[in-house]
Parts: C-alpha cells; structure tokens; sequence
C-alpha cells in the first residue's frame, strides 16, 4: 500500500495526534501546548503541528520567528521534508511588510516568499492535516511564521496564525474575530 514505511510512520504519529485532539482538548480546553520542533539549540522551538489552539495575540507575537503581510500569489509542488518523514506543499506569499523578521533566515520582500504548509502529495503518497489552511489567490494575510526541522517558515498553528486582511483593513481570524488592522499591528508591536 505505501512504498515508503517513512511516510506510513508520519500518517500514523498524524492520526494519533488527531486522536489526542479529539480525547485531551475537550478534556484540558485552550490549556493544550502546541506541538514544538525538536531543533537542537533552539531555545524557543518553532511550532511545527497544531493541536487548533487558539492562542492571544501575544501568544503568536511572541512565539513566532517572523510575523509578515503579503498576498498570496500561488501554490507550487508538494515534497518530503528532508528526513523523508514528512510531506510540505510550498505556498509563495509576495510580502509587502516585515513586522517581526527572523535574523537567522531574514525575509525579503523583492522575492517570493516560501512558506511550508504541512500536507500534499508525493510519489502517489498523501497527508493532510484537519486544519489546512486554504489559501485563496490574490488575498492578503498577515501571518505569524515558525520555522521546521530543515529551516523553512510554516505558519504557526494551522489556521490560527492566519489573519486575513479584508479591502476595508478589516482583519479576521480563525474564529471569525473582526480586527482593524492598524490596531492588530500596534498590539503585535507592542508585544516586540
């Protein structure tokens, strides 16, 4: 059935954390940590799976490696992290403001920016995760970015680290909370 045993592991540890999700979070609420990465030194690690945790603001401000505005240009091919564990499609954002950049991967807005998202498909092999993302062209998000085990920026706690900036700079999370961006930005600033 898989042709890689890696990628059979991968899908079962993902249906055992969906399992716990559904056993603890009833259990334990909001008081559920994320998932972090295992990257050696790293004093505060990136979170790398969501439990669908929604955290504050400052949560995010304060755990992500680079908060950014950009607007979502295209989605490309999907590919095995670099231990063959896992499976990213890549997303390409055209960033437009750095509010919090990461000094050991700096971002640049003259070019695209990758960002993983956990899922996809390689070589007949499929994962996803129950709280994908989607992400429509042309829209503009404010993201709140974590790095994975080979460095590259995923979006901190699924659909949680998604803000998604209306025409009117109305700002909405995943629970359909109404910001005004201005003001999200101040509260993320004062959190730096």
């Amino acid at each position: 059935m898989f042709k890689n045993k890696k990628i059979l592991i991968s899908v079962i540890i993902l249906l055992i954390i969906t399992g716990l999700y559904f056993i603890v979070l009833p259990k334990y609420g909001n008081k559920i940590e994320t998932i972090e990465s295992y990257k050696a030194g790293k004093k505060n690690g990136s979170t790398i799976l969501s439990l669908r945790e929604a955290k504050s603001v400052e949560g995010y401000t304060k755990g992500a490696n680079a908060i950014v505005i950009g607007i979502f240009t295209s989605m490309g091919d999907s590919e095995q992290s670099s231990d063959g564990t896992l499976i990213y499609t890549n997303l390409y954002f055209d960033v437009s403001e750095i509010i919090k950049d990461n000094s050991d991967n700096p971002i640049n807005t003259d070019q695209l920016l990758n960002i993983k998202q956990y899922g996809g498909t390689v070589d007949g092999n499929s994962i996803s995760m129950d709280d994908e993302i989607t992400y429509v062209e042309g829209e503009r998000d404010l993201l709140f970015l974590g790095t994975n085990e080979d460095n590259n920026y995923v979006v901190l706690g699924g659909t949680y680290g998604q803000y998604i900036i209306h025409s009117d700079d109305n700002v909405t999370d995943a629970d359909n909370e109404v910001y005004n961006l201005t003001d999200l930005k101040n509260q993320i600033l004062s959190y730096l």
